[in-house]
């Protein structure tokens, strides 16, 4: 397995260490329920540095990017991120992703780990005919994500200054020597800044952000905190044989003059609508549904209709929920069936996010 910048110091926190996509990354450190409360209450800190991340630069930076991804790159904002997304021809998710705007030519990309050289291939392969170079820097960049409601106020600790950025917004700084881009965005449905951080540096400033109070935190919380909040994974929820438009997505797929790979067939879906959907479940009966149980109109019907993508006890609701997709033509509110260990219990539609925090001042 690899392992990344912060591997020793998450041993050394007590971390229990599990295989991730090919990564030795701790997937709890007190416990999943613990954790997930830290990050609903307080500060977590996660390591998931295993993610990976593209710098692209040069003059046609923008343009191709914007030919590539279904969001404007070219009327994004210096010291803006952009939730978007790449996808084949006939509209497919090759993955979501986080675009990251330096400079008026410079960018950068972090995409799932699992889908690093998938993405890397398809970038460069389209990437000739541009005046732009693109360079893999994940083996240099680690990434801390720092969340929670108090998670401000232990950066600001750190940095001695105000944090000064709205959602999606970011900026550089230094920590104990080190050039750092400082992101609030998250993935845990709490307010919370991500940090990318060189290598070498990394360990230390996780010492910073534990010292002033982050607690660490696993992927077994990330997972149940991103699905309380409706985040799609990519390999569970989002796949190349979805669209952004099925999985519920549309506020990031944008229709432009020069169109972007996949344009026509999400326009095409648009116009005429699409078949299966993304929806929240909440379980009626006791069972925990889990990623690819089947869904059934009825408690007799032979047919499945859908399929779970996502799901788990949630530990801030104390009930078990999931996502799936399921015919566009269910309402909310509907009630289906799912097979868990042979027998069918009835759960029904309800609306995403399951869990919104109370925003404050961002």
């Amino acid at each position: 397995m690899k392992q990344t910048p912060l591997h020793q110091v998450c041993v050394d926190e007590g971390g229990k260490i599990v295989d991730f996509a090919g990564w030795a990354l701790p997937v709890q450190f007190s416990g999943i329920k613990e954790e997930h409360a830290i990050v609903r209450q307080s500060a977590g800190l996660f390591d998931v540095s295993h993610m990976g991340e593209f710098k692209v630069s040069g003059p046609d930076s923008a343009v191709f990017l914007n030919r590539m991804v279904t969001g404007h790159t070219d009327l994004q904002p210096v010291g803006k991120a952009l939730y978007t997304f790449l996808c084949k021809e006939d509209g497919g998710l090759i993955d979501d992703l986080i675009v990251y705007r330096l400079s008026a030519d410079t960018y950068w990309l972090v995409v799932n780990a699992a889908n690093r050289m998938k993405d890397w291939d398809w970038l460069v392969s389209h990437a000739e005919e541009y005046d732009c170079e693109l360079t893999d820097i994940s083996e240099s960049t680690a990434l801390l994500a720092l969340q929670g409601p108090t998670a401000i106020d232990v950066m600001e600790k750190v940095l001695k200054e105000e944090v000064q950025l709205s959602s999606f917004s970011f900026r550089m700084t230094t920590i104990a020597g080190a050039e750092v881009l400082l992101a609030r965005t998250g993935y845990t449905g709490e307010d919370g800044l991500e940090l990318y951080v060189p290598s070498e540096h990394a360990a230390t400033v996780w010492k910073l952000l534990r010292a002033d109070g982050a607690k660490p935190c696993g992927l077994g919380a990330r997972d149940t905190l991103r699905l309380e909040a409706a985040l799609p994974l990519y390999g569970q929820d989002l796949d190349e044989n979805t669209t952004p438009l099925e999985a519920k997505l549309g506020f990031a797929v944008k229709f432009k003059d020069v169109p972007y790979i996949g344009q026509e067939a999400l326009a095409d879906q648009k116009a005429n609508g699409v078949t299966k959907k993304r929806v929240g479940l909440e379980m009626l009966g006791k069972g925990i549904a889990r990623h690819s149980y089947e869904i059934f109109a009825s408690e007799t019907t032979e047919e499945p209709i859908g399929v779970v993508t996502s799901g788990t006890k949630s530990p801030t609701l104390d009930k078990a929920i999931a996502m799936g997709y399921v015919p566009a033509e269910l309402t909310l509110g509907s009630s289906v069936w799912i097979s868990i260990r042979g027998k069918r219990i009835e759960a029904k539609l309800v609306k995403l996010p399951f869990y919104k925090r109370i925003e404050e001042g961002v």
